[in-house]
């Protein structure tokens, strides 16, 4: 089952696992290497939470909350399709851990947002253009 058969060769890949990571520290640190480029991590600023509002909306009004799904999922795909060029981590990685990390990197985001750092970390002039180290690649057959 190669990437490739679920996105029909949209994206470049970096890597192709098809085994969970062994801890959420591990699985993290592969998230935030998945998402280095300032242009996916706005799309995904704005789709996680969208999707999180999306799941408490759906106790109230089904139709809203599948409307905000469906534009918090294109955000983040588009992110992965436009700027970052990779797969979705849970697409790559199959495991559930990674719902965990995607909140956790994105209230990261918004904190350096509010604290006023994360112009500096990110140059929005570069939306496509990797900000951090190069992708972690972790061995997951042992």
């Amino acid at each position: 089952n190669s990437p490739q058969s679920h996105f029909g060769g949209l994206f470049g890949y970096d890597r192709w696992q098809d085994k969970p990571m062994k801890t959420e520290s591990e699985n993290l640190a592969y998230y935030r290497s998945q998402h280095r480029t300032p242009g996916c991590r706005i799309t995904h600023m704005v789709g996680v939470p969208l999707i999180i509002a999306a799941s408490l909306t759906s106790l109230v009004n089904r139709k809203k909350a599948s409307k905000m799904f469906a534009v918090g999922y294109f955000l983040q795909i588009s992110g992965h399709i436009f700027f970052e060029k990779n797969m979705p981590v849970l697409e790559a990685t199959h495991d559930p851990k990674t719902l965990l990390s995607s909140v956790i990197f994105v209230a990261e985001q918004w904190q350096d947002v509010f604290e006023g750092t994360w112009l500096q970390k990110n140059d929005i002039t570069r939306l496509g253009t990797p900000q951090v180290s190069p992708v972690v690649v972790i061995d997951v057959t042992t």
